[in-house]
């Protein structure tokens, strides 16, 4: 056993003095160029090596500095890959894609926010606020931080901004466009300093006057690259690199799919004896009358020709799942990246799609474009010529469109969920029949007066009468549960009341029969 113990406490040593930084037979220290990692996991076994750099290939293993990108390189990655291009563009054009409107108590000052917000200049010849604010995201994301500016008639940006002054347009900017001048006058909490100067110009503008979007993501201690965050590419650039080595080398492997080889009789002892040109002059005359006459003639004694074909198999695989891993990286469905239909049994991508529409809610429209909005209307608002008049509404709202859409057959079955949850209300008497009536209003069963009209015109002109329209909408009767209120959804429909012969035979062919008499005065 001492033999044993001996060999352990000299490998004990010598794996000591490595994990230190020292030579095992001088004991000066070795200065390595970064500290020698100990332990992969939270075991180690002196006597397997298992943990210890020297005998453990994963103790070998450490996280190495992310990639730098230049701006000029991020320009040519996003103008010259669809892929890359998609993974920055996506986000930020789904979170404006169905838009948003400003709520307030007074309808029509709300549609007057909505045209001023249409008509604000973004850039020469564009104009709306949501625009811009797609641009500011979307830079946010491929440069790693965007600034928009909020352009006033104040001629000296040095200032504050003031309320009052008028908005006459905003400017997007990416992170490499802004410098800030000096740290003095600024957030002592936040570290943020309190000018930021246009590069290659002596345009200074205060931080009240721009509105940020990807700084002060870390704490200020362990800011880098002067407190910005960093390009969406360098999150997922491994995945990125994968899928163009991959593009790339199908081409090449497609290219030696098919392999011309040809046997020639005696091929090793001319290569020894120095004939390689007779060799290459022999091939070359076949290759030729095979060009020309469409026939390759050999020797029929010992020479054969064929094509073989290179194995491709995996490759599909591979193609397929390079492109999972920028979508995993990014939180982007592979279906809306790609563009292709879900594989597997019973896929629709449905889970994948509200999941991504949630986070986009969450984390881009309610995190960083509804904050933007409100800061950008409340300087209009304080605006006298502004779309409020100088007064700020007392209580106003930013309602997003809902991104994920519902099919006709996902629509249909939930209104009739709603039609039959109210109809049971109404026949327990916990809600009123106008009561339901407005509530299928607010859940958007019922069509509102001012829309009737025209649904009533397009259902005219393809012949439909009244009572099919109530039918195929089930609002009336099964709704209700009292024909007394048909005339009331005729007219919220927009269509001429049905007679009493049509609403008892409606009744007699659904219900089987004509309602009580006590629900015919209801």
């Amino acid at each position: 056993m001492g033999l044993f113990t001996d060999i352990a406490d000299a490998i004990g040593a010598r794996l000591d003095a490595y994990r230190s930084g020292r030579d095992y037979t001088t004991g000066s220290a070795t200065s390595p160029s970064r500290p020698l990692p100990t332990m992969a996991q939270g075991w180690s076994n002196v006597q397997t090596g298992q943990g210890y750099a020297a005998t453990d290939k994963g103790a070998s293993s450490y996280f190495a500095q992310p990639v730098t990108l230049s701006e000029h390189e991020i320009v040519q990655l996003y103008e010259g890959d669809g892929l890359a291009a998609r993974i920055i563009d996506l986000p930020a054009q789904e979170a404006v894609r169905q838009g948003a409107r400003v709520v307030t108590d007074d309808a029509t000052l709300a549609d007057e926010i909505d045209d001023w917000m249409a008509s604000l200049e973004y850039a020469d010849g564009h104009h709306g606020l949501l625009q811009a604010l797609e641009r500011w995201e979307r830079w946010r994301d491929l440069f790693g931080g965007s600034a928009l500016v909020l352009i006033t008639d104040e001629p000296d940006t040095r200032k504050p901004l003031r309320p009052g002054e008028r908005l006459t347009r905003v400017r997007c900017l990416s992170r490499h466009q802004l410098q800030h001048t000096d740290l003095r006058g600024g957030d002592p909490m936040s570290g943020e300093p309190a000018h930021w100067q246009l590069v290659g110009s002596a345009r200074v503008f205060h931080r009240s006057r721009l509105i940020f979007n990807g700084r002060g993501e870390m704490p200020v201690h362990l800011r880098q690259r002067q407190g910005w965050s960093v390009p969406a590419y360098v999150q997922c650039w491994q995945a990125l690199v994968g899928c163009g080595t991959v593009d790339s080398a199908v081409p090449t492997i497609m290219s030696m799919f098919l392999t011309p080889v040809q046997s020639v009789k005696g091929f090793a002892k001319l290569l020894r004896e120095g004939k390689i040109a007779d060799v290459f002059a022999l091939l070359g005359h076949e290759q030729l009358m095979q060009s020309m006459h469409k026939v390759r003639v050999i020797d029929a004694d010992g020479e054969d020709y064929k094509i073989q074909t290179t194995s491709v198999a995996g490759l599909a695989e591979i193609m397929d799942r390079m492109p999972e891993r920028v979508a995993a990286a990014r939180g982007i469905p592979l279906t809306l990246l790609q563009g292709r239909s879900p594989g597997g049994l019973n896929a629709t991508g449905e889970s994948d799609a509200r999941f991504f529409y949630d986070s986009i809610k969450a984390k881009i429209q309610e995190g960083r474009m509804t904050p933007a909005l409100r800061r950008v209307l409340d300087v209009a608002f304080a605006d006298a010529s502004g779309p409020t008049g100088g007064k700020i509404p007392q209580r106003y709202k930013i309602e997003w469109a809902p991104l994920y859409q519902e099919d006709a057959a996902q629509t249909a079955a939930r209104r009739q969920v709603l039609v039959e949850t109210y109809a049971r209300a109404i026949e327990s008497g916990t809600v009123l029949p106008a009561e339901a009536t407005l509530m299928l209003e607010d859940a958007g069963v019922f069509v509102r007066d001012d829309e009737a009209r025209a649904i009533a015109a397009e259902q005219g002109a393809s012949g439909l009468t009244s009572l099919d329209i109530l039918q195929q909408t089930r609002l009336a009767l099964d709704a209700l549960h009292t024909p007394a209120t048909a005339p009331r959804l005729a007219e919220i429909i927009g269509v001429p009341v049905p007679d009493q012969a049509q609403i008892d035979a409606y009744w007699q062919r659904v219900k089987g029969g004509a309602p009580a008499a006590s629900t015919q005065g209801e």
